[in-house]
């Protein structure tokens, strides 16, 4: 048996669990020192300081105070050899800076276009309240008008900060309780308009200049990001029903239509599907000026400043923003993923390919997901590990679980849980763990992903059922957006892209990308070259469908093969396996090869053949106790539900 190579069985630190650590309590220099040392000795080797609900009002949001222990902890974090992500709020969504942007001038509150009937009494405009148009509706005229919405975002302060927790709470965040005790009472700062740039150039004066200020010596080697956290255009709490925009918006969303839209404004408070098919062309409109207002200023300013922006949008599958993160990510919150279904049907389940493929194809280093909170406090490490595992092998490799807790006092103990630090229930064997998650996310950190297939989606809009299909088969891919085929080489071999050549590109939904593929005459090359494929097209799009037409799984993985794209083949066919395939270029060092990572996502036992396209001699691997032995191919292997293991193959060479 071949020795485990050096670098998978201890790899850097830089591929260490990164937790979310939550400041939620009055603070002391030794007690930060005491749980850094705990991550450490635990094997969690970097961490995101997360101000959060709970901290005294005396530690405010970019006070002296609070960066003063911020400064502590990145001083310790150095000493011990460990690093640090920064967060930009007084807790979420990202833009507000706790309530500062709009205290700086109240102009900068977050604004939208709310529908009111234009003979209301209490319709007044002014300076603040502007009139966009008016409409009929029935019998009645309506207004449109551009005023402010009162939204707001989650404070740090509790409004009572030495609050009892509430009767039940444990229950709050159950998934089978919908309805849990009252909240702790909150500080609800006001949001932010993150349309208008000026509010935007605040935020960054008062939070990213501020950091800079406090912490810039350890840009770039103890801090290495700085984590931005689902803007959101209309805040939260917003009680007018409102929509997103404002006068000063409008213009640019006509120029991105094309024409004044105006007089359409209406549809936006219809439910039809003409309403419905302007509505989501009007977001794609908001978020192309969000591109500009928000992304692109942070992205800028922290490459002037040589530290990373990461964090995730507000949307699972915002594809085309997350070009602005130097380090993508995104965020399993809320078991929006879980065991079933959910784990490759809907839109959250792109979300884990969305921040792979925005690695893959804007040439990133890292690639990251916040998961787990608000899993509740029945969360089992069965169910810690499935996460993991359904992270790992479509890609991630910076895993940000949420949360570790400094406190855990009062109402502490329900915000968003569960713990999965030095209060959780799993603290005592958790080092297995983390080294485990650091081996994989190094594999994927430093592999090259074996990917051919491409799978053709919109900024904000990534299919899920071929998706589905292609992970049922052992197929690899990655999302490819449209807008990037303008920076690609499309010929007869298919689609390269920033090292990726992908020689099967799939059209899925075409409803909704009919019109963008046909503005790219080249995909008709690989129609003629028999590398697109068309899944299961509607009536209605039978008439767009280009290439090969496959209407299930076995069609696809058939026609696929015949283009020699197939990586693995499992004999007989094994649904529930996932498989992600790197290759370890040859370095000087000894652990080059081939490496797969496979794992049962689904809750039975699996038994198959592995047909693999590398060859060599293998061998298979746990990735938690380091167990290896010798594999043959030519024999089944067993998988318990939700189990993994490590195929790999010091061989430089597949088919």
């Amino acid at each position: 048996m071949t020795s485990l190579p050096i670098g998978f069985t201890d790899p850097p630190r830089d591929y260490s669990l990164t937790p979310f650590w939550f400041w939620n309590d009055d603070l002391d220099a030794d007690e930060i020192r005491r749980q850094i040392d705990d991550f450490h000795d635990h094997g969690v080797y970097a961490f995101v300081i997360h101000p959060r609900v709970g901290l005294p009002r005396s530690l405010s949001f970019m006070s002296e105070s609070l960066l003063e222990y911020m400064r502590i902890a990145v001083e310790y974090a150095e000493a011990c050899g460990m690093w640090v992500i920064l967060y930009d709020e007084g807790m979420y969504p990202s833009g507000a800076a706790g309530g500062l942007v709009v205290a700086a001038d109240p102009a900068y509150a977050c604004r939208g276009l709310v529908k009111v009937p234009w003979d209301d009494e209490r319709v007044a405009l002014d300076s603040t309240h502007q009139l966009i148009t008016t409409f009929e509706q029935g019998d009645r005229l309506f207004a449109i008008i551009d005023q402010p919405i009162d939204s707001w975002i989650r404070g740090l302060h509790y409004l009572d900060h030495d609050a009892p927790r509430e009767p039940g709470g444990e229950c709050r965040f159950d998934p089978d309780q919908i309805v849990g005790p009252p909240i702790t009472a909150e500080h609800h700062p006001p949001a932010a308009d993150l349309l208008n740039p000026d509010a935007v150039a605040a935020f960054i004066r008062i939070v990213y200049d501020g950091y800079a200020h406090a912490l810039g010596d350890y840009f770039g080697s103890t801090i290495r990001a700085i984590f931005t956290d689902e803007p959101m255009v209309l805040g939260r709490g917003n009680s007018y029903c409102a929509r997103p925009g404002n006068r000063e918006s409008l213009e640019h969303v006509h120029r991105w239509f094309g024409r004044d839209i105006t007089h359409e404004l209406p549809l936006l408070w219809q439910d039809t599907p003409v309403a419905q098919q302007f509505a989501e062309q009007y977001d794609r409109a908001i978020k192309a000026r969000l591109e500009k207002t928000y992304y692109q200023p942070l992205h800028d300013w922290c490459q002037a400043h040589g530290v990373n922006l990461t964090g995730h949008p507000h949307h699972p599958d915002d594809l085309g923003l997350e070009q602005y993160f130097h380090w993508p990510g995104q965020d399993v919150i809320w078991h929006e993923i879980k065991p079933g279904p959910s784990a490759t049907r809907g839109r959250p389940s792109t979300q884990a390919k969305v921040a792979a493929s925005a690695k893959a194809h804007h040439n990133r280093s890292r690639n990251a997901n916040e998961y787990m909170g608000a899993y509740g406090h029945k969360v089992s490490i069965e169910q810690l590990d499935w996460i993991t595992h359904w992270l790992l092998v479509r890609g991630c490799d910076l895993l940000i679980p949420h949360a570790f807790f400094y406190s855990i006092r009062g109402p502490r103990i329900d915000e968003c849980p569960p713990q999965l630090g030095p209060h959780g229930k799993f603290w005592e064997n958790f080092k297995p763990y983390a080294d485990a998650c650091r081996r994989l996310c190094w594999l994927n950190g430093t592999g090259q992903p074996i990917v051919r297939v491409a799978v053709l989606a919109l900024s904000d809009r990534c299919p899920f059922d071929v998706a589905e299909a292609l992970f049922e088969r052992q197929i690899d891919f990655h999302y490819l957006a449209v807008d990037l085929l303008a920076n690609a080489v499309v010929d007869e071999q298919g689609i390269s892209i920033n090292g990726f050549q992908y020689e099967a590109v799939i059209l899925d939904d075409l409803y909704d990308l009919g019109e963008s593929i046909e503005l790219d005459e080249r995909l008709h090359r690989l129609v003629a070259a028999g590398r697109m494929i068309t899944w299961k097209p509607a009536p209605r799009d039978r008439s767009v469908s280009l290439g090969h037409v496959c209407e299930d799984s076995k069609q696809l993985a058939s026609t696929l093969r015949q283009l020699g794209l197939s990586d693995v083949v499992c004999d007989p066919i094994a649904p529930g396996l996932r498989v992600r395939h790197v290759e370890i270029k040859r370095d000087g060092s000894n652990h080059a090869g081939h490496w797969y990572m496979i794992w049962n996502e689904s809750q039975s036992a699996l038994d198959t053949k592995l047909m693999l396209s590398a060859t060599g001699d293998f061998m298979v691997i746990d990735p938690r106790t380091l167990d290896a032995r010798d594999f043959d191919p030519h024999q089944p292997i067993c998988f318990l539900p939700g189990q993994m293991k490590l195929l790999y193959t010091s061989g430089d060479s597949w088919r």
